[in-house]
């Protein structure tokens, strides 16, 4: 397994700028501090038990010592009182012994605060500069990063863990590049979205921004470009056609007549359309250019179109009219 390494260091970086801010460092003090107090009343707990398990047992074979050994029923019973206080007096000491082996929080020296917060500012800068040492850097992140956990989750989906010292943790995820667009976890959801924004009129750039708000991203790049989108038309056939050819074969797009579908509906040819449209016969409300194309769609307003199939049939029969003229 091969994991990408850039992104995951960057991600693990601005983690670290955003926890030495003036106010994370005053809610990691107060947490330590708070931890640091837990301990010692988690110590003083463990050595109270391991006390009273102690003198218990002290108690339980001053008794035994003290029964008249004639009496073999009680001592019996008092023996194995003693022993059931010298078990719990081992197992006191062993949990006591185990708190005392776990990893000690680490404190925020005041020394070390005073530099986080005066290096804060101006540590992005300096951090691609080159004037800090992969060693340094290392310390700085070390220095509130216990440590980092990485997840392949998919091919093009990374989990990122940062452990801080104080025992909380951050859950990030990365969406590191792969080489082909194919092999994205999402790659059939982006087809269908396209073939779908395709069919209810959009352009490419418009279905690029959409898609890209939806959380889409391209193989390399974190955004869906319209030359991806050309690539994914061109290379698999589930993806529909551009909406220039999308619009060629739909009466309708978005509440709007295209022109083939007008046309079909009057019974004229694209050009009667086209040079009412060039001669300035509709208003501005009753005609729209989709963006990015030369392509023009009409409202479907129920007066308009009778207006037009009135003029169609008034064309036509002054067509019949001329053409009987002419013979």
């Amino acid at each position: 397994m091969s994991l990408y390494g850039p992104a995951i260091e960057e991600v693990v970086i601005k983690a670290f700028f955003d926890a030495i801010r003036p106010a994370q460092l005053d809610a990691l003090s107060a947490l330590l501090l708070q931890r640091a107090k837990e301990a010692e009343r988690l110590v003083q707990h463990h050595h109270d038990q391991v006390r009273r398990a102690t003198y218990e047992a002290h108690l339980a074979r001053r008794r035994y010592e003290a029964v008249d050994p004639d009496n073999r029923l009680v001592a019996a019973s008092l023996e194995r009182g003693w022993e059931e206080k010298l078990l719990a007096q081992r197992q006191a000491e062993e949990e006591a012994e185990r708190f005392q082996q776990r990893p000690i929080f680490p404190t925020l020296a005041p020394e070390l605060r005073q530099q986080l917060e005066q290096i804060g500012p101006a540590l992005p800068a300096l951090w691609t500069s080159g004037k800090i040492s992969n060693e340094h850097k290392k310390r700085l992140l070390r220095s509130l990063i216990s440590r980092v956990i990485a997840t392949k989750i998919t091919v093009d989906l990374i989990e990122i863990k940062i452990v801080w010292v104080s025992g909380h943790f951050s859950l990030v995820q990365v969406i590191p590049p792969i080489h082909r667009q194919s092999d994205a976890s999402n790659y059939p959801e982006l087809l269908a979205r396209i073939d779908l924004l395709s069919k209810q009129g959009l352009t490419d750039p418009e279905i690029a921004a959409q898609l890209t708000r939806e959380g889409f991203h391209t193989a390399r790049r974190g955004a869906v470009t319209v030359a991806t989108i050309h690539k994914l038309r061109s290379r698999d056939d589930q993806v529909s056609a551009s909406v220039l050819h999308q619009h060629r074969k739909v009466a309708m797009v978005n509440g709007y007549w295209t022109i083939p579908g007008l046309t079909r509906e009057l019974g004229v040819g694209d050009n009667w359309l086209y040079s009412r449209i060039h001669q300035g016969r509709f208003s501005e409300a009753d005609i729209q250019q989709l963006p990015n194309y030369r392509v023009y769609v009409i409202r479907n307003d129920p007066v308009l179109v009778e207006r037009l199939r009135a003029e169609a049939v008034a064309s036509r029969r002054y067509d019949t009219t001329r053409k009987q003229s002419d013979s």
